[in-house]
């Protein structure tokens, strides 16, 4: 048996990639979109704020991204990489957040920045904040094309799928930044814009991580506790979770379970179980009921109130 409750992107010791995090959190798990949000939420918050050159800009495209992110789950393509998928989202948020904002002319730089603001590090220095002002007065295709590549150490490939252009075009971009650069920029002040540590303001996760909990329907969700708090989890997944618990009995297979959770936190489950041709089917049955109610308060965590199961033989299955 496996937990579903994750706790730190973990489930029986070993750390789940994002792949399976994804899966997981198009079947409803919260848990599981929180920890690959907060798996990557640094990364995507210094992209933000390196193209839109703004803090506050750069925290509400991050929070428009992710929750962008929950509500296209279903399309995430399935040989895409989450991280790249995620940048993609990021750089079109910060396009609709910065033509929602007036072009601001105040050095984003330690004085015009709020006290808690990634730039506040002293030993920023003036030829960085000249480095940020050209780049924010580039061209956004350009200045997207060239965070990625001279910022974020990427690949053309990798930019030229983030951004949709092809790599031709990509070189280009980032030419003609260098060019438009030229003036202020030396290698050694890139360097250092680079490696500069950004880390996102807490309440933008926290924001995000309220809406999808709003936005999922309670009669489609079971509501868990877990050491890490309240989380909720999608009916498909906690069903396929007790699926899998019953085809781990020898000899049975489960075909559909229905999970019903009205009111409180017992929840209600309806299981249809394919039994050997010529099995006790009364034995299978109260097998199968003893390893769902402990599944129920096992693995998921919920306690069960109804357990009722059919089971078939492979005679009369469909």
């Amino acid at each position: 048996m496996f937990p579903v409750v994750l706790t730190g992107g973990q489930v029986g010791g070993l750390e789940l990639d994002d792949r399976t995090l994804v899966v997981r959190a198009q079947e409803g798990d919260v848990r599981a979109f929180e920890v690959l949000a907060r798996r990557h939420q640094g990364a995507l918050y210094r992209l933000a704020l390196r193209v839109t050159g703004d803090p506050d800009a750069a925290g509400e495209a991050l929070r428009e991204a992710l929750l962008a992110a929950w509500r296209q789950l279903d399309r995430f393509p399935a040989d895409a990489a989450f991280s790249t998928w995620m940048y993609r989202i990021v750089t079109d948020r910060c396009a609709a957040v910065l033509r929602r904002r007036p072009a601001r002319e105040a050095d984003p730089g330690p004085r015009a920045a709020p006290a808690d603001s990634a730039y506040r590090d002293a030993g920023l220095d003036a030829e960085q904040a000249e480095l940020r002002r050209a780049v924010r007065g580039l061209p956004y295709d350009q200045r997207v094309c060239w965070v990625l590549r001279e910022l974020e150490g990427m690949a053309d490939a990798d930019v030229a799928e983030i951004t949709g252009a092809g790599e031709g075009a990509v070189r280009d971009r980032v030419r003609q930044a260098w060019v438009r650069l030229a003036e202020v920029v030396v290698d050694a002040t890139v360097r250092r814009l680079a490696d500069e540590p950004v880390e996102p303001p807490p309440p933008v996760l926290d924001a995000v991580l309220e809406a999808v909990r709003a936005e999922l329907r309670p009669q489609a969700t079971l509501a868990l506790e877990s050491p890490l708090g309240a989380n909720r989890l999608g009916h498909p997944a906690a069903a396929a979770v007790l699926r899998a618990v019953v085809d781990a009995v020898g000899g049975l297979r489960a075909r559909s379970c229905r999970i019903v959770q009205e009111q409180g936190p017992a929840a209600d489950v309806a299981l249809t179980v394919v039994a050997p041709f010529g099995a006790d089917l009364a034995a299978v049955a109260a097998e199968a009921r003893r390893t769902v109610l402990a599944a129920g308060a096992q693995v998921l965590g919920v306690p069960l109130r109804r357990v009722d199961i059919e089971v078939v033989d492979l005679w009369t299955a469909p």
